[in-house]
């Protein structure tokens, strides 16, 4: 999937914002200002500078608005963000340092992705949107991990939509204990991502897992909606 996040440069969604009347996009618009610190600084701009034609009900509203006390808010909420990112990541969130986390939550927050449901939780969506720069970054293996805790949000709060990861599948491994799986998905890694105990990458066993070794990654929602992780070595 390709991100649509350019630095400096603003969304079509936010120009259509800008000219659009209705009260519905003043609220939006409003509400992308108390997040990103990019947005805030385009619509600035575009009001001091008249370089983009701002309809006049929203440059009456944008008159109103303490650009200057903007920066403290979109921090807070950022924060926030990270707090509840870090509880539906945890693996995640332990392994990596927590400015670069911070880094990629305050990245989201300036993006279009941030606006746009691509994944089926907002979990899930920012895993999507980490997953796309970590592996940019030549970070595979932590990559690979978002996209599975991704996957455990997902999966575990909408069983029944469509993944939104590519070459993911739903082929039902031939193991008894996924027979009955209320719903599956599997993807294939460079490394197992689970230790030998089942339990997601952390500090204690981080340098364990980091080796290279070819795995099916199998996600799976039990009958008794539990969610459980398996790996299968691909010879």
């Amino acid at each position: 999937m390709l991100l649509q996040m350019i630095v400096g440069k603003p969304s079509s969604e936010l120009l259509r914002l800008l000219t659009d009347d209705s009260v519905e996009s003043r609220i939006e618009l409003y509400t992308r200002l108390l997040y990103s610190s990019q947005c805030a600084a385009f619509v600035q701009d575009a009001l001091l500078s008249g370089s983009t034609k701002i309809s006049k009900a929203n440059a009456a509203f944008l008159c109103t608005v303490r650009f200057d006390l903007l920066e403290v808010e979109q921090q807070a909420r950022c924060r926030n963000l990270n707090r509840q990112l870090s509880r539906s990541c945890p693996s995640l969130f332990s392994v990596l340092p927590k400015e670069k986390l911070f880094n990629f939550v305050e990245e989201f927050c300036n993006s279009p992705d941030f606006w746009v449901l691509w994944g089926r939780t907002l979990a899930e969506n920012f895993c999507l949107h980490v997953h796309y720069w970590l592996s940019a970054q030549e970070l595979g293996f932590f990559a690979q991990l978002a996209r599975l805790e991704g996957i455990i949000s997902g999966l575990s709060s909408f069983p029944d939509k469509p993944s939104p990861w590519p070459l993911a599948t739903s082929t039902v491994p031939d193991e008894v204990m996924f027979r009955n799986a209320k719903a599956v998905e599997v993807f294939t890694s460079e490394w197992r991502l689970i230790d030998m105990d089942g339990r997601l990458p952390h500090p204690d066993n981080l340098s364990q897992l980091l080796i290279p070794s070819t795995h099916k990654i199998i996600i799976a929602i039990l009958p008794d909606c539990s969610i459980t992780v398996a790996t299968m070595k691909v010879n």
